[in-house]
Parts: structure tokens; sequence; C-alpha cells
């Protein structure tokens, strides 16, 4: 499904999509005409740093110009720095002994690996376990002579076969190099085992889009470059040993292993679209309101970028997410724009860049707000609006419980429509209005849900329902004018909520925190949120903390933190040391 208009701009080879001429009134007919844009192949999946996104930048700011908005930063957009992808440079070399390896054919660097050199002796760790718990005790590392040497691991575990294997929380290749940091190793070889892969290949690696890092240089090697590290043995012969005995086998090799590892990362410029409706009452002035909706999407799928079809490569148009947010934001710029509904207040509108690489754009606009952050009386997220689900019949609202008036609110601009409401009152979320919930702001998350074309190539404009779209868009605008009109801004509070662990993970505790996922510095892990009640809450651990240790154990990343968070059992006292204001804190985090 595609628009008559967007099939001539591309004849003509104009770079940015055309503003299609809508109405001051929220109408299917101008959602669709914004989502067919947004969605478009030319577009490219609208992934940060391409073309694609770029034209995407570009016609929002057009829209919110066409709209009467004031365009903030650089002419609406308001730019800041993402990682794409890491890559190793030419840098990277390996020698076992005298024999120089080829990269790629006999190794490649792991694309988390740390940079710098090392000249030492290898040290067979097995599978790199270390491992206590009452019904399954395993120490690679006991009796280990890795101490300033390569630790040698094979990856996987003794029941890859297993998804209910208890060897996976601790069989991820990341666990596996921290253990072997934690005990000294200044380097990790990781050799693939043959349960994991029948060929002597090396593993098939991509960017995470989390850019956190290890300490020290960590290399991926066959079974052939590792069966000659091990002179004797095999391999296959080590890793049928310890799956028989599962017992720990550790050997002090007497080769020496030189290597350097240089990686680069690319870094892209993307950005936030950002504009300003000024409000009507002067004495409001001073109290804005933020409405959004992120425009990024996932490009052309692929490893790494959270398509559900990673081994797919085509694009993922993404027209329910985000095309459908950013048009409800569109129309509703318009709408207020047009006086078609009151607003005391001053509203912000903004389109949020990189929000699928972890609420990048919406984090980066919180710490950085064209007004005092404090001056910000309530956001409106929209993330997925164009999927309504007629057999459900309802939308989804997220934040209900972030606002003292936020229930009453939503209920009163709800009678005028036939949809039911399912209402969550947790400030958090997998969207951007959680980057201003932790910043103290009250939130309204609305959704019309997933659905199975959700992040796949088919989220495509001939399954959006335009009418659902409008009705979700124009209840949005009834419960927007009542927030503006208000005599006094929202009352934000805080609000309880389950403790959400990471699938696959098998946590058995947390601290109940909303850790920075995208950090780069690998310097410690930034605190973006702390759970009213929740563990590190009752410690006195705060927004904008950033953890260093836990137990006497540094944390760098969220890689780390999440290792150092395995170890810890319910019960136990963590002893957590953070950077506050640029002091060091300790705080007894009970579990």
């Amino acid at each position: 499904m595609r628009n008559t208009i967007l099939v001539i701009i591309i004849m003509l080879g104009i770079t940015a999509p055309a503003i299609s001429q809508t109405t001051p009134e929220i109408t299917a007919s101008d959602l669709m005409r914004h989502i067919t844009v947004l969605a478009s192949d030319s577009l490219e999946g609208r992934a940060p740093g391409t073309p694609g996104g770029e034209k995407a930048e570009d016609y929002i700011a057009k829209a919110f110009a066409n709209a009467g908005l004031t365009l903030l930063f650089d002419n609406g957009l308001q730019h800041f720095d993402l990682v794409t992808s890491v890559e190793a440079t030419e840098n990277c070399v390996m020698k076992t002994g005298n024999e120089n390896l080829v990269i790629e054919k006999d190794f490649s660097p792991a694309l988390f690996s740390g940079n710098g050199e090392l000249s030492a002796k290898v040290s067979f760790c097995g599978y790199g376990f270390q491992i206590d718990e009452e019904e399954l005790k395993w120490n690679d590392f006991d009796n280990a002579d890795v101490e300033e040497n390569w630790a040698l691991i094979l990856r996987g575990d003794p029941e890859t076969d297993s998804v209910m294997s208890a060897f996976i929380p601790y069989s991820g290749d990341r666990t596996k190099v921290f253990n072997a940091i934690d005990r000294g190793a200044k380097g990790v070889l990781l050799v693939t085992t043959t349960a994991l892969e029948k060929e002597d290949k090396l593993p098939k690696q991509y960017f995470d889009r989390s850019g956190a890092g290890s300490s020290v240089p960590v290399m991926y090697i066959t079974r052939k470059t590792a069966d000659k590290l091990l002179a004797g043995t095999t391999v296959s012969e080590l890793e049928n040993e310890l799956n028989a005995t599962r017992k720990p086998v550790n050997e002090k090799l007497s080769i020496v292993v030189t290597a350097t590892t240089e990686l680069r990362k690319e870094v892209s410029k993307t950005a936030n679209v950002v504009g300003l409706l000024p409000g009507t009452n002067p004495e409001l002035n001073d109290q804005y309101i933020l409405v959004g909706a992120h425009y990024d999407h996932l490009g052309y799928g692929g490893p790494g970028s959270g398509s559900r079809v990673p081994d797919i490569s085509a694009i993922h148009n993404g027209a329910d997410d985000n095309a459908s947010g950013v048009a409800g934001v569109i129309e509703l710029a318009e709408y207020f724009a047009s006086a078609k509904a009151p607003h005391p207040r001053p509203i912000i509108f903004a389109a949020f860049g990189a929000e699928e690489s972890g609420l990048v754009g919406s984090k980066f606009l919180a710490k950085n707000m064209p007004v005092p952050i404090e001056n910000l009386k309530a956001m409106f997220n929209f993330d997925m609006i164009g999927r309504y689900n007629k057999e459900k019949g309802k939308i989804s609202i997220g934040g209900t419980g972030t606002s003292l008036e936020g229930d009453s609110l939503i209920d009163i601009a709800g009678k005028a429509y036939d949809f039911g409401i399912t209402k969550s009152s947790d400030g958090y979320g997998p969207s951007d209005h959680a980057s201003f919930y932790s910043a103290g702001v009250p939130v309204f998350f609305i959704s019309t849900g997933a659905h199975s074309d959700y992040h796949t190539p088919n989220d495509d404009t001939e399954f959006i329902d335009a009418q659902g779209a409008q009705a979700v868009a124009s209840f949005s605008a009834d419960l927007l004018a009542l927030v503006s009109q208000l005599d006094e801004p929202l009352t934000y509070q805080r609000t309880a909520s389950q403790s959400q662990g990471r699938r696959g993970m098998r946590l058995k505790v947390t601290f109940g925190i909303m850790p920075d996922m995208v950090g780069q510095e690998n310097n410690g892990l930034g605190v973006d949120g702390v759970r009213p009640g929740g563990p590190a809450d009752k410690a006195g651990m705060k927004n904008g903390d950033r953890i260093i240790a836990i137990n006497g154990e540094e944390v760098t990343n969220i890689y780390n933190y999440m290792h150092r968070l395995g170890k810890l059992k319910p019960g136990e006292t963590a002893v957590v040391e953070v950077i506050r204001d640029g002091k060091s804190e300790i705080l007894l985090i009970q579990l």
C-alpha cells in the first residue's frame, strides 16, 4: 500500500518526502498519509544514522513547522551520537608460538573485546564455570594457573540441547569472560564445542547495540587452532571428558600466545525532532507538557537489530511501530496549533530517535531539555496506536498511577469513546515515557498493543486500522486538553511495581533499578530509575547514581552488572559502591 505522491517523489529523486496536505482536524485519512510516508520503502526502515532515518527527521520537522510549531535546537533537530557498529581493524593480529594466524580464518576478536596487547602462556579452564549452588557446584578455576595468562575456555555447556538446563545462566560468553577476569586472566580465548557447532568455524558476531565491552582482549579461535595449543589432546576429547564426568579439567599449557586487539566503533549522528507550541495563558508559561513518539525502526533487520526474524534481511517498515505514533503526534500538533482544543500550558512536541537502541533519544532529551526538567509537568508517549484490536475492544494506557489525578482524567476523557481502557499504574516500561518518569515527570503511555507482526517486515501500512488510530488520537487530544487546563499541574507520585528480570537470565534477585542499557564508557553502570519499595530504593539508591562495585567486585557495564547480580542470593546483604555527585557512597542492599 503506497501513496501516489510518494511514488512521484521517488521518481523525481527528491531526497526527503514531501509534506502531504492535511486538515487541522484529526482524521483517519491524515493519519494514514503520514504513516504511508514514514513507513515507505524509500525510508528503508528508518534505522538511526541512515539516509532513511534522516528523511524521517526532515519530514517530521517540516510537518511540525507546517503545523505552526516553533522549531527548537537546530531547525528542530537535537543531534546526538550513537554507536551503530563495532569492527576489528587491520591492527588485530594473533600468533601462537612462531605461527602467525589468519584473522577470520583462525581467529576473530570478540566484538565485546577490550583493546590491548598480550603475550602470555595459556591455561585451559574447561567451560569457564564458577558455580556454587546447593544442587550444582562446578568451578573450573580452582587450581587453575590463570593469573596474568590467557584463559582458554569452551563455549556452551554440557547440556546444550536442553532448554531446561541448570547451566543456562552460566553459559554465556560474557559471563565466562568475567569469571576469568575475576581470577586474574589478562586475556580470554573462546572455542566453540562440537555440540554447539559441528563444523569447525568461527561464530557469527553482530553488534548488540550496547557497546559494552570487556577490559581484556577476548578472541574466538577455531578448534584446529585450539588443538595446536593443547598439544596432546583435542577440544573434542576434553569436551567429551567434561560432559561425561561433570568435573573441572584445567591445565597450564606451555605455548605462548601473542595477540593485539583493536576494535573501532562507528559513531553515527541521529536526532530528536522537537517543536514548541506556546500556551495561551501567560501565567502558566513555565509549566510544559511533552507529547512524543519514537520515529526510528529496525532498518533491514538482521542479527542484533531487534528483529524477531533476524535471519531475514528485508525492510522493516514499522508502520505501526512507530510511524503510527509519530502520525498521532503530528496530528495532535496540528490540532492544538489550530486552536481546536484549549491548551493554556505550552506543549513541546517531539519525535525521538534511537528508541529501538535503548531509549537513547528520549534519555538524551530528558537530560538536555530546552526548559528545566522540573518545569515539565506531564509527558504523553505514543508507541504503536495503529492496530486497534476490535475483538479485545480496549486500548492500553501505562503510567496511570504516576500522578494523583491521572486515573480520574482518563475516565473522564474515555466516556465519549466506545473502546475500553486497560490501565497500568507503573511509569516504567519498554518505551520512551520511562526516560521522563525516572526524572520525576507524570506520564501517560498510550498504545493499542503488540501483535504478531511486531518487529517483522510484515508491520506494513496495509494492516493499519486508520479509524482506530483516529479514535485513539482523538481521545488523547481530549485527555491532553484536560491536563493542560488543570488549575494546578499533575501531582507526581512514584508507583510500586513488580521487579522485572531479564528473560533467560534466571536471576534469583534484583535490585529494582532501571539500568542504563547503552552506556559506552565502561566506567560503571548508570542508574536511570529506582523502583519504589525495591531493595535499592530502601537502601537509598538514587537516580543518577553510578554502580562501580558489588561486594568489592568491579562493575563496568550492564553485562558485568548482570554477572555480579547472578551471584547474589535471596536474603543476602550486598555491599554496593556507587558514585554520586563525584563522590563514592557505600550502600547496603538487603535482597
